[in-house]
């Protein structure tokens, strides 16, 4: 029991400082996509190819280890790795919180799983309610919604040396909003079925995403 509640409290602890660390890793990519400035190498530079290279093996070792541990299946694999980016950008630390309020009965939870075998064609698998703890998920969306076609649309105006420079950043931009696509699906809804995101969580993310724009453009870059 001891080391079990050790356990616990090192997971707590550890993933809610990766939390910090991995919204502020993503809001400098944001940063750098929407004042077209990279931190990624040139596509023509040698060094793209040992950063290209560190990704694809840091992504197939950890798929290999998934296999080895769990034998598991490359969709079960892609599953861990989003959810494991979407929780740590939902910040564990408030999450850790508000589990500890919802325990003593001070609060209500703020998020429901409904059961996807469900006999309706309109039940979503997800539900964002109205819950601080999806502010800032909701946020870097639209943060890198926002960056990723501002940076895009820069690349096609300026033509190959442009897109030589950001292809890299673009790439990470991308990427980002793949793994984040359940919150965009939210947004956009392209699923059936799915509800609108509350007021009190897409208000304070519009704003936020409006100040951390004119912050870049203005006062950052």
């Amino acid at each position: 029991m001891f080391l079990q509640r050790i356990a616990y409290l090192y997971d707590c602890m550890f993933y809610a400082g990766i939390s910090v660390l991995v919204v502020l890793y993503a809001i400098l990519h944001a940063a750098c996509l929407l004042s077209a400035k990279s931190l990624t190498p040139k596509i023509s530079d040698p060094e793209s190819i040992w950063f290209l290279s560190a990704m694809c093996f840091q992504h197939g070792m950890s798929f290999l280890e998934f296999w080895w541990a769990s034998h598991g299946s490359f969709q079960q694999w892609w599953n861990d790795e989003r959810f494991w980016w979407i929780s740590n950008a939902s910040c564990f630390l408030l999450g850790t919180l508000e589990a500890f309020f919802i325990s003593i009965g001070l609060l209500e939870t703020g998020f429901s799983v409904t059961p996807k075998s469900s006999e309706t064609d309109n039940a979503s698998p997800y539900e964002i309610t109205a819950s601080p703890l999806f502010i800032s998920l909701v946020m870097l969306v639209m943060m890198f919604s926002v960056a990723t076609v501002t940076a895009a649309a820069l690349v096609i105006n300026g033509g190959t040396e442009s897109f030589n420079y950001m292809c890299g950043e673009l790439l990470c931009g991308m990427w980002s909003l793949v793994i984040l696509y359940p919150i965009l699906s939210q947004l956009l809804k392209v699923r059936k079925g799915i509800d609108k995101v509350p007021l009190s969580v897409m208000l304070p993310s519009v704003i936020g995403t409006i100040v951390f724009c004119v912050m870049v453009n203005t006062y950052i870059f």
